[in-house]
C-alpha cells in the first residue's frame, strides 16, 4: 500500500516550511493518522524527499506500508 499526501498551499519543500505553514501541515498529518488508523496500518514509514529526489515539485509525503 502506498499513499502520497500533498495539502493545498504551494511549499516546495520542508526548508521551506515557515510557522504560517503549521495548519497546512497539522492537517496533511492528520489525514495521515486518519489513513493509519483506518487501514489498522502497523508496518509503514511515512517519508518526503528533499527537492533533489523529488518527481514531484512540492513537500509531500508517503505513508508506505507492508
Amino acid at each position: 500500500m502506498h499513499y502520497v499526501l500533498s495539502h493545498k498551499k504551494d511549499i516546495r519543500n520542508i526548508a521551506d516550511l515557515t510557522p504560517v505553514d503549521q495548519p497546512f501541515v497539522m492537517s496533511c498529518l492528520a489525514l495521515t493518522g486518519e489513513l493509519i488508523r483506518a487501514h489498522k496500518l502497523v508496518n509503514y514509514r511515512l517519508h518526503t524527499n528533499g527537492p533533489g529526489l523529488q518527481h514531484i515539485a512540492y513537500l509531500h509525503f508517503h505513508i508506505v506500508a507492508d
